[in-house]
């Protein structure tokens, strides 16, 4: 558990960086650009993770075969042989992508979203830019997914860090004394991420130094993994149709002021993803490593660690957006036009995340094990169900209806798709995850945000009262939730946080 504990560790320390720099250049952008074109932001990158089903489950699979031959990788070189297999494909790909992004995303622009504000050409215009940057960024997830399939995380985040502080301070720089335009944003970006991809495919040739040969292109890769790439592939189109229908569908149906507000509460609720991220890159090697050689009891054990170890981080916040929206995002942005319209939306959306996060380690085990079929049947009664729902729901109560329909989405996963995951796996293991590793967090959590919010009526009123106002809520869900861990669980992360110790000093 050494190198888990550490990959853990290099996660959770570029994650918190990634979310310092939202917190920090997200209201920067806004104040630059105006909520539409942020709007306009949101909207795009929602067509560019469509246009990303043409991955077609590559990264996933290419992260998992690394997971698998590591063990043997100075024995032959199949290893190398797949990074060329798959960076090659994954070129190929993300040059038709581009080419299908650039050529769709002008029918959006011009007939699709209702700005008010923003010229239909320079909407236009900053698509093409998109169209690049997926050329040139997408490539870098084969890479990032070699890296984290050898469990070298630290790696992998030491570049996260810097340029993601590249990214976000020089564009703020650009738009402040250049140009603050939607075409100076995305040509920043595509410069950043030129750099990344870079960084990531030299790293991943370091690492892979001790493997003997030079690659070759081999179909008999994609042979051995296509099963699972198909899987894949369908889990990746149904979800992105149950994760992006509100808001391509919002795109039509609000002006694009309030989708504005609603990729802004969509950014701040993902902060929980950015939680939960670590621990899944992490994890998912070892889970693989341990199916591989049969370890059903060391496997369960991880397991509930890092279930619990996903509630102790996410409830806390979670109980914060839920309970204290507008005040978060009055604190973020400094606007009480923002905190009103995007507070409750994030409320709404953070449920909907917190759902989805308990979820992630019964999802990883079955990916580890290779079995996709659940998923996809899962997701596609889903699609059949909710994305109707979501287009009504929005049709209806705007972008609080899109936001309510990704809740019932979740709560469906949670209540009724987990029972098949352990009908097949970790078969006595169910209770114990709605118990131990879910409720006996969630419950005084709650109970802490309520006592909390009760005492709100005595706050006075400000930015500066609200910031303390959400230390002292999320100071109170943390201990709430640290004190219902179970005494073992609270001696391995003790262990942890030791480690941090001494590599502070």
């Amino acid at each position: 558990m050494t190198q888990v504990r550490l990959n853990i560790l290099a996660n959770y320390i570029g994650s918190f960086w990634q979310m310092a720099m939202a917190l920090v250049f997200v209201p920067l952008y806004i104040h630059f650009l105006g909520i539409e074109c942020y709007g306009v932001i949101g909207f795009f990158a929602s067509l560019q993770t469509v246009i990303y089903l043409l991955d077609m489950g590559l990264s996933t699979t290419f992260s998992r075969e690394v997971a698998r031959l590591s063990p043997t990788r100075t024995a032959n070189n199949a290893l190398r042989n797949s990074l060329t297999t798959f960076s090659r494909t994954y070129w190929l790909l993300a040059g038709v992508a581009g080419i299908l992004f650039i050529a769709v995303s002008p029918l959006f622009a011009g007939h699709w979203l209702n700005a008010q504000h923003t010229p239909v050409s320079v909407i236009r215009g900053a698509t093409v830019l998109m169209g690049l940057s997926i050329v040139i960024q997408w490539p870098g997830t084969i890479y990032l997914g070699g890296i984290n399939g050898l469990q070298k995380q630290v790696h992998a985040n030491v570049i996260t860090i810097v340029m993601s502080t590249i990214r976000g301070g020089g564009v703020v720089l650009l738009l402040w004394l250049v140009s603050p335009t939607l075409q100076a944003f995305f040509l920043w970006q595509i410069a950043c991420f030129l750099i990344q991809t870079v960084a990531y495919r030299v790293v991943l040739a370091v690492l892979l130094r001790d493997v003997p040969g030079k690659g070759r292109f081999d179909w008999a890769v994609f042979s051995k993994t296509w099963r699972f790439s198909a899987g894949m592939l369908g889990i990746n189109v149904l979800a992105t149709l149950l994760t992006q229908t509100d808001k391509i569908a919002l795109g039509k149906l609000v002006p694009l002021e309030q989708f504005g507000y609603y990729t802004l509460a969509v950014n701040a609720a993902s902060v929980l993803y950015a939680l939960i991220v670590p621990i899944n890159a992490a994890l998912f090697p070892r889970f693989t490593e341990l199916v591989a050689l049969r370890n059903e009891t060391s496997l369960s054990s991880v397991f509930h660690l890092a279930c619990q170890l996903v509630s102790l981080v996410v409830f806390p916040l979670w109980a914060v957006m839920t309970f204290f929206p507008r005040e978060l995002l009055f604190v973020w942005t400094g606007s009480d036009t923002i905190a009103a319209s995007a507070g409750p939306v994030l409320a709404i959306l953070a449920t909907g995340n917190m759902l989805n996060m308990m979820m992630q380690m019964p999802y990883n085990v079955q990916l580890a094990y290779g079995y996709t079929k659940l998923t996809v049947v899962v997701n596609s009664i889903s699609v059949v169900i909710l994305v109707p729902l979501i287009i009504i729901l929005a049709k209806q109560f705007g972008i609080k209806g899109g936001a309510s329909a990704w809740v019932v989405l979740n709560a469906g996963y949670v209540l009724v798709a987990a029972h098949f995951i352990y009908r097949r796996y970790l078969k006595t293991e169910k209770w114990k995850w709605y118990g131990s590793d879910i409720l006996r967090f969630a419950v005084p959590c709650l109970l802490a945000g309520f006592a909390v919010k009760v005492l709100t009526k005595w706050f006075p009123l400000g930015r500066l009262a609200d910031l303390g106002l959400l230390g002292l809520a999320l100071a109170a869900c943390l201990v709430a939730t640290y004190f219902a861990m179970p005494k073992s669980a609270k001696s391995q992360l003790s262990d942890l946080l030791a480690r941090v110790a001494r590599t502070s000093w």
